[in-house]
């Protein structure tokens, strides 16, 4: 049976991700000093007027002002539609952007990530002039690209945001370490899609839920990797955050282009934890 799924992906120069960058500078500022504060920023942008709200534990004074200035600076195997709007000039041709687009934009991530053919329908500006964007023309919040964060709607996430809030958030740490762990079993071929159920109490550091979905693609039953998995990777708020190294700043950098698939990350760092994992598995196999 054929499926058809839409993920959605936005630029920086979006309301809403223009909210998260905004909440995860002002983190990181705090973090530079204080890598122990306690933060949960919230930010909100209309027009020409930008709210910041929240809660702050720390021995730094954030630099509001300064943070909020900114400048202009699965395997598919087919799609079926692409639709890209982006704002323009009021003077420029509208053929002529629909040319850049498709030779700048599209066709760049054609042969690597998106299977388009002949038959694909390629929607650009449909609703054609889009000369007036980001607050001045809709509202932004942090926290309303849940899925444009994590995996585009191709996996269930939990409702918590990321950005604006220190590591001993565990909206934040615990979907980290939940994108290691299965990335982990991937990368480690025990199997070939994998997703994690990770859920936590407010008081209690240990989860109150943990268990490995392989969708029925594992090597192993579920229940052994869920074991192999708790005994080899770390499963309360503080020892993640030490394993993933998540008191260092640097936040602001995952805030508007997704906080997964980059280079360099702890949480993506899968293969360092291939052999403990296999050798878990062998433990609880028996």
């Amino acid at each position: 049976m054929s499926v058809t799924k839409t993920a959605e992906a936005v630029c920086i120069g979006h309301p809403d991700k223009l909210c998260d960058l905004i909440a995860d500078t002002i983190l990181d500022d705090i973090l530079y000093e204080d890598p122990a504060a306690r933060v949960a920023v919230e930010v909100m942008a209309s027009g020409h007027r930008v709210i910041v709200t929240g809660e702050i534990t720390s021995k730094v004074r954030p630099r509001i002002r300064e943070s909020v200035r900114y400048d202009a600076a699965g395997s598919p195997v087919a799609v079926e539609t692409v639709v890209v709007s982006i704002q323009h000039d009021a003077a420029k041709d509208l053929d002529e952007l629909a040319a850049e687009v498709k030779t700048l934009i599209v066709a760049p991530a054609r042969k690597p990530y998106l299977p388009i053919s002949a038959n694909t329908e390629i929607l650009i500006n449909p609703s054609d002039m889009f000369t007036v964007g980001g607050p001045k023309a809709d509202t932004g919040l942090t926290g309303r690209k849940l899925m444009v964060d994590t995996y585009g709607g191709l996996g269930p996430r939990g409702g918590g945001a990321f950005s604006g809030k220190d590591p001993s958030k565990v909206d934040r740490t615990g979907a980290y370490l939940a994108r290691l762990i299965a990335r982990t079993i991937v990368d480690a071929r025990l199997a070939t899609e994998c997703q994690m159920a990770i859920s936590y109490a407010i008081g209690k550091a240990d989860p109150v839920a943990f268990q490995i979905d392989t969708l029925g693609t594992g090597e192993y039953s579920d229940q052994i990797l869920t074991k192999a998995a708790a005994e080899v990777f770390p499963l309360r708020p503080g020892g993640i955050i030490d394993a993933l190294n998540l008191r260092k700043p640097g936040f602001t950098r995952y805030s508007t282009y997704g906080h997964f698939g980059h280079t360099g990350l702890h949480w993506e760092n899968s293969f360092a934890h291939v052999d403990a994992l296999k050798k878990a598995i062998t433990r609880h196999e028996g």
